[in-house]
């Protein structure tokens, strides 16, 4: 079988469009799978070697266009491709929220069939503060959760990079003006605080940035795995004495 220096080129330019590397990886093979076709199909034809792979190629013309077209056909193949700014933008938000205020309804129901909010409930300061700090760890876990959860979609719907930025801009804008805690009133009263307005929380800014740059670096060493892989097949191979 031949060699294309194509296919590389290739694969790099639809893992660069949004493709997972697994994904650039099958359908740049099956693109040399047909050049391969062809080119036994013009030596059969008893054209010279140099001819047949030359026709092999300009039969799938230039690359980077190629890689386009594919990307963006396997992009229009799931509804988040083909509404990227309701599914990376609002989406995530709207989850957020909605998973969120579901929880601590739940948890406020919960509450009150176990009488932890009547007047004469035997609550200490210390049950408040740990409900504080239950309160904050649920709005980071689950902010982090749903991060992640976009940043795989978008991953397994072949959107590119800006795509996993706007997921993570989406939820620091709403970071930036969301405040959710537990407030401390007078007479040992506590208010769980649901509101809107600009507030700096920088642990809830820095969530998304941070579930950002794991995925980030998780493709990096994704798409360099297989370089890896290959340096050390060849060290092995030189060690190997003939």
């Amino acid at each position: 079988m031949p060699e294309f220096p194509e296919i590389q080129r290739l694969r790099r330019s639809l893992v660069a469009r949004g493709l997972p590397r697994e994904h650039a990886s099958r359908a740049a093979a099956e693109v040399e799978a047909h050049l391969d076709d062809l080119f036994r199909e013009a030596l059969e034809r008893e054209m010279a070697a140099d001819a047949a792979r030359e026709f092999a190629r300009s039969a799938f013309g230039d690359m980077d266009h190629l890689a386009a077209d594919m990307a963006s056909r396997l992009r229009n193949s799931t509804w988040f491709g083909r509404h990227r700014l309701a599914g990376f933008i609002l989406l995530p938000v709207m989850s957020f929220s909605a998973i969120f205020l579901l929880l601590i309804m739940a948890g406020a129901a919960t509450g009150d069939v176990l009488g932890l909010w009547h007047s004469n409930a035997p609550t200490t300061a210390a049950f408040w503060l740990g409900l504080g700090h239950a309160v904050r760890l649920a709005h980071l876990v689950l902010l982090a959760l749903t991060a992640a959860v976009f940043h795989q979609q978008a991953r397994r719907s072949c959107c590119g990079v800006w795509t996993h930025a706007g997921i993570a801009g989406a939820l620091v804008v709403h970071g930036l003006v969301h405040q959710v805690g537990l407030r401390s009133l007078a007479g040992g009263h506590h208010l769980l605080l649901w509101n809107y307005g600009v507030h700096v929380d920088l642990l809830v800014l820095a969530v998304p940035l941070m579930v950002l740059l794991v995925f980030s670096v998780a493709e990096w060493f994704d798409e360099l795995a297989p370089t890896l892989k290959g340096r050390s097949a060849q060290a092995n191979s030189a060690r190997i004495p003939e």
